[in-house]
């Protein structure tokens, strides 16, 4: 064989390496973004150590509950995306904080949140109220998303998105 059909029959080879991997996308991909993933089968996790870590601005947390997806093709390397729904619960001195330092849209409550996320003896009447500056000020730069806070139940429920 001529060093020319070598050459040839490995460029061939990455070639449809290349075209394989490019189109066998996976159909969970294909299927899943953030309106339509069902939240039944999404595992609940309660390691409030996680949230510190990415929220280090969440003072005097006490419990947690949430999901998180990671969205993203797993055979080809890049960025992917993680969709974080979580309730966090926080001590009275820093619900009062965040009350007393931060305006709330009361006119519009929002009822949309993943009740299926808290365990049965938490309370799913919440009375969650949507801050802009709340939201810029706790998820920072790397995560985009609201978040919305309840006074009275002492929970802050994060919608977040990390690119």
């Amino acid at each position: 064989m001529t060093k020319f059909a070598k050459i040839f029959i490995i460029i061939l080879i990455i070639a449809l390496i290349i075209t394989k991997l490019i189109f066998s996308i996976n159909k969970i991909d294909i299927l899943m973004n953030e309106n339509q993933v069902s939240s039944e089968n999404m595992e609940v996790y309660t390691d409030c150590n996680v949230i510190k870590k990415n929220f280090p601005q969440i003072e005097g947390i006490e419990e947690c509950y949430w999901r998180i997806l990671n969205k993203g093709n797993i055979r080809i390397p890049g960025p992917s995306i993680q969709y974080l729904r979580a309730f966090i619960y926080i001590a009275e001195e820093n619900a009062e904080k965040i009350n007393n330092s931060y305006s709330f849209d009361y006119s519009k409550k929002y009822d949309d949140f993943d009740k299926e996320l808290l365990p049965e003896n938490k309370s799913k009447e919440l009375n969650l109220y949507f801050s802009e500056d709340l939201s810029k000020y706790i998820l920072g730069t790397s995560w985009m998303g609201n978040v919305y806070f309840d006074y009275e139940n002492k929970v802050i429920y994060l919608t977040a998105n990390n690119f």
